[in-house]
């Protein structure tokens, strides 16, 4: 929603020239992100490119395993599990800091601490299946971000049908809700039932609902989402050090220079590069 802000001057204009656009395609609104880009899913969801991604590197992935430590030992890295050692020439951490700090405590105890000051909000997003006629409003659109000044608990309501096609069953409406974030972080102490109700009402503030939904689904992220508060590039700033004094150790993913998918796809481009300076190996 920022693209869309920047690229034409405002969200509500971003909205009348995409409907302009739908209705000249002959299609209604499905919320891309500016004129240069568009957002993009897969069918059966973001599953299928983890799954494609271990498809490709079938007979070597090691599932359900902990990293215990590493360590430098004969000129390679010593990757530590709790049950085996791995030899490696270069460790790519594209874990979440907290369990990066885990691993480097031994090998790097200050790089260690400034990983465990990155803090995370909890983020939950509940899953609401409708039938069209139980709501009275068409749902054309991106859905509704809410500002707190409303006094509706969740941060906003994604309505995924009109976003991606194929997301819903036709007849069918499919709403995703996101709760939480750094300003409501005692989300985790609701459970799922309340969770649901919560979302539910919440979509009867904001839009004519008539019945309870046909299906619900939720799912709850304790540390959803890295907080990049004061301070946190000098924390970056210590993954930086580590690199250059450690080398063949990389660290990557949403912990450190953007949240999203794009971030973290443009940030795993920065490592695999470096990885093909050093090593002259594409990753």
């Amino acid at each position: 929603m920022v693209e869309l802000e920047k690229e034409y001057g405002g969200l509500f204009r971003a909205m009348f020239a995409l409907q302009k656009q739908a209705k000249r395609n002959g299609r209604a609104s499905g919320g891309p992100v500016g004129a240069n880009s568009v957002l993009h899913t897969f069918h059966d969801g973001m599953g299928e490119l983890t799954n494609a991604l271990a498809e490709r590197m079938a007979g070597r992935l090691r599932l359900n395993r902990r990293v215990e430590s590493l360590s430098r030992a004969g000129g390679r890295w010593q990757v530590c599990l709790t049950d085996e050692r791995i030899e490696a020439d270069a460790v790519i951490l594209a874990c979440p800091s907290f369990e990066a700090a885990e691993i480097v405590g031994k090998l790097a105890p200050d790089t260690a601490d400034s990983l465990r000051d990155i803090r995370y909000a909890p983020v939950d997003v509940v899953c609401h299946g409708y039938r069209t006629e139980d709501i009275g409003h068409p749902l054309h659109g991106f859905g509704v971000l809410i500002p707190r000044s409303e006094g509706i608990r969740s941060l906003g309501c994604l309505w995924s049908d009109s976003i991606f096609t194929g997301q819903a069953p036709e007849g069918k409406h499919l709403l995703r809700t996101i709760i939480g974030g750094a300003h409501d972080p005692e989300v985790v102490r609701l459970s799922q039932a309340e969770l649901d109700r919560l979302a539910f009402r919440d979509h009867q503030h904001i839009l004519p609902i008539h019945k309870p939904p046909i299906l619900v689904k939720t799912y709850r992220h304790p540390r959803g989402i890295a907080q990049y508060t004061l301070g946190h590039l000098q924390r970056v700033a210590c993954t930086e050090e580590l690199e250059r004094h450690a080398p063949g150790v990389f660290f990557t993913g949403a912990s450190y220079r953007g949240v999203s998918i794009n971030g973290c796809v443009k940030d795993a481009n920065r490592v695999a590069a470096a990885f093909w300076a050093r090593y002259g190996v594409r990753v």
